[in-house]
């Protein structure tokens, strides 16, 4: 709230410590996350004790995730991704128009469908039919206890509140 605040008063970027150059322009975020950038992540990203590929902050280690992960997104990949999904998209159409307005759980199932597909070569066949699939319900039981726990983000950012 404190950058935000700044932000209105002193407009798109403000220095906030020699390193630390906050900005809310729209057009910053190719600038920042291009290809060759030389800006990294902030400190409040060391206290992910699993960082993923968005959260890793050294460049090296970013680059060798990356390239692991570069053919899965690129043009011809994601063409192909387009024609699976189409068939979650048709079951998913046909849930919705067999419902007669009846809610459905639409997120789980037709979000697990896809990612079973593109994961691990099939979907859970969630949507066709009409249950959560085993691994979703062990997957789910699994994060109900998280709840109770404070993200791991938070205490890295509150060692940043001077």
């Amino acid at each position: 709230m404190k950058v935000l605040n700044l932000h209105k008063k002193y407009g798109n970027l403000v220095r906030i410590r020699s390193s630390d150059l906050p900005t809310i322009h729209p057009k910053a975020t190719y600038a920042i996350y291009r290809p060759g950038s030389e800006c990294t992540r902030a400190a409040v990203y060391n206290g992910d004790p699993t960082p993923s590929m968005v959260s890793l902050r050294d460049r090296a280690s970013h680059d060798r995730r990356r390239r692991v992960w570069s053919s899965a997104f690129s043009d011809k990949a994601l063409r192909g991704y387009e024609q699976r999904i189409q068939v979650c998209d048709s079951q998913l159409i046909t849930r919705v128009a067999q419902s007669s307005g009846k809610p459905i759980n639409v997120s789980n199932y037709y979000s697990f469908d896809i990612m079973g597909d593109l994961a691990f070569g099939k979907p859970f066949n969630m949507l066709q039919n009409e249950k959560e699939h085993w691994a979703v319900k062990l997957l789910n039981g699994g994060m109900e206890t998280m709840a109770f726990l404070l993200p791991v983000w938070l205490f890295g950012m509150l060692s940043q509140i001077q």
